[in-house]
């Protein structure tokens, strides 16, 4: 019996299965490193554990390892820039708690430092933007991170623009979104403002004292209130 052909066709399926076994075992690599950042990060952001530089440190290792397996992944680039973000936002806290003790040029390195990974940031949401385009999260992200940065220009007009259009009932983005625009509220002009308020009313509809707490901390609760349309949600809100 011949059996030269029942191998070689053996032999192919294996040669075709390899490369299958290598994209498999390098997803399963990088998402096993990824878990614990999407764990760390759903767990700041309900505020259910205060962030330190120490856990920020052992998570940014775990996702750049992720990105080390598979760097075409959106999501692992919207990880490591929320890690920046945090980043950032401590060593923002930490310099305000130092102004008045440590020397001025000592302030300005902290301050260049909070830039630099507010910067960071941006641009890993901008790479995560190119390889998913119509993932709304990231454009809200975008305009969130252009807002840190006090840059209120078309930039982030367009991203607020976006993540409406990709995901008008994404609670997160339209959270994100409404916060990018509260920081700019003051300098934005009024057809911005109008993006502002429709990304509260779409969250209020979900969300009402989400809302409620980021306008508040922006003391901005009246003006934004003001332009919202009138239904059970906005009296909610409003009240």
């Amino acid at each position: 019996m011949n059996t030269t052909l029942p191998r070689i066709a053996a032999m192919a399926v294996i040669l075709l299965t390899i490369p299958l076994l290598i994209i498999a075992f390098r997803w399963a690599m990088a998402d096993m490193n990824a878990y614990p950042v999407r764990y760390a990060v759903e767990r700041w952001q309900s505020q259910d554990e205060a962030i330190t530089l120490t856990a920020l440190d052992k998570v940014t290792d775990r996702i750049d390892t992720s990105l080390s397996w598979s760097a075409d992944n959106a999501e692992y680039h919207e990880l490591k820039a929320h890690l920046l973000l945090y980043r950032a936002l401590l060593i923002k806290e930490q310099s305000e708690k130092q102004l008045n003790e440590q020397p001025e040029g000592q302030s300005e390195v902290l301050s260049a430092d909070y830039e630099a990974y507010i910067r960071q940031a941006l641009s890993l949401h901008k790479s995560a933007i190119q390889l998913r385009p119509h993932w709304p999260y990231s454009w809200a992200n975008k305009s969130l991170m252009k807002a840190y940065l006090g840059e209120f220009d078309e930039e982030f007009v367009a991203a607020m623009e976006r993540a409406a259009t990709y995901g008008p009932w994404e609670l997160s983005a339209n959270l994100t979104v409404l916060e990018a625009g509260l920081m700019g509220w003051r300098t934005l002009p009024p057809e911005s403002r109008l993006m502002v308020v429709a990304a509260a009313e779409r969250a209020t509809v979900h969300r009402f004292q989400a809302v409620r707490l980021l306008v508040d901390r922006y003391k901005l609760r009246y003006p934004v209130c003001a332009q919202m349309k009138r239904t059970p949600q906005q009296r909610k809100l409003c009240q």
